[in-house]
């Protein structure tokens, strides 16, 4: 059994698949099945993905019609055979090819999760940054799960994509058969929720992993800006009843806490939307407008004051405006 099985949802990727599955082949360490999951792309990515896997045995193709990316990474899910589950994207890669191998040292004490460090590339400058690093491993790592989980949420070190950890299969497998939400966008919410409040113990390695280049469209189209609010209005109310059910409640606020700022993403894509969409999208945040109630984090304050002050549309543009020229 490969320790490791690595999904790599493919679609519309063709200038970028190849350093994807290269900079996977790359790694020292070499007991992993390689899964490129095939939505359906219209472009060259179904051959590519084909002769990869007749030049390496390690790597499995799944060609499936076009369902989007929760639906290609579900697929590779079940078909998946190794211990961990590791996501990554068709258009971005992994740097260095040590890091794998650590994450392999690190598993040999059967954490359930193990997070990484990820790097962001604009497109546009080619500039790098940091994202997700300087994890409190030792806190994760001996502390009770619920510190750990509070320590998570309220540092906002609990990762916002799927593909920056590592995650047992067993965890996606459990009693609540964790996968992806499909036909929503901003479904990473839910699924790292899920993973990290049915998993019993963490922990993470500071090295420099993912590079996720961000900014290959210009802006954000209103289509998946409105998914986006659908999939984080989703997580806020499946998430906000769990909170109710928690025993500890220093770790049910943290949650509510965190939900509020998701809330806070959602209105700020509200923002830029125009017409019937954007009145049909503050329709739908109006339903959970109220769990900015339980924000503690400064920015969170900010936006609960503006949207009282000025109202909810105005506080969204004045949010969007900020995003698009300091927030990218």
């Amino acid at each position: 059994m490969p320790l490791f099985s690595i999904i790599v949802p493919v679609y519309k990727a063709e200038k970028y698949i190849s350093e994807c599955v290269d900079s996977v082949l790359a790694q020292t360490f070499e007991n992993f099945e390689l899964i490129l999951a095939d939505d359906g792309s219209p472009d060259r990515c179904p051959e590519i993905c084909d002769e990869y896997a007749k030049k390496d045995s390690r790597i499995k193709v799944i060609h499936k019609e076009n369902g989007g990316a929760s639906s290609a990474r579900n697929s590779g899910i079940d078909a998946a055979c190794g211990e961990y589950i590791i996501f990554l994207d068709s258009d971005d890669y992994w740097e260095g090819n040590y890091t794998l191998h650590r994450l392999a040292e690190k598993s040999k004490d059967g954490y359930d999760i193990i997070m990484f460090v990820c790097k962001l590339l604009n497109m546009k400058n080619g500039e790098m940054r940091l994202s997700r690093n300087g994890y409190n491993i030792a806190l994760l790592e001996n502390s009770k799960r619920e510190e750990a989980l509070q320590y998570l949420l309220k540092s906002k070190d609990i990762p916002g994509a799927a593909y920056i950890f590592a995650t047992k299969r067993s965890v996606l497998n459990g009693r609540e058969r964790i996968r992806f939400v499909t036909g929503i966008s901003g479904e990473d919410y839910d699924f790292v929720l899920s993973c990290f409040f049915e998993a019993q113990s963490y922990s993470a390695i500071d090295d420099v992993f993912y590079i996720y280049r961000r900014g290959l469209s210009s802006s954000v189209t209103s289509t998946s800006a409105e998914m986006i609010i659908k999939g984080s209005l989703y997580a806020i109310k499946k998430w906000r009843a769990k909170a109710g059910e928690l025993s500890c409640k220093p770790l049910a606020a943290d949650l509510l806490n965190y939900l509020a700022f998701i809330y806070c993403t959602a209105l700020l894509l509200a923002g830029g939307l125009k017409g019937e969409k954007k009145k049909q999208a503050f329709e739908q945040l109006s339903n959970e407008s109220d769990v900015l109630a339980y924000g503690f984090w400064k920015k969170v304050k900010l936006v609960r004051a503006a949207r009282k002050i000025i109202g909810a549309e105005a506080a969204a543009k004045l949010l969007n405006i900020y995003w698009k020229f300091f927030g990218k």
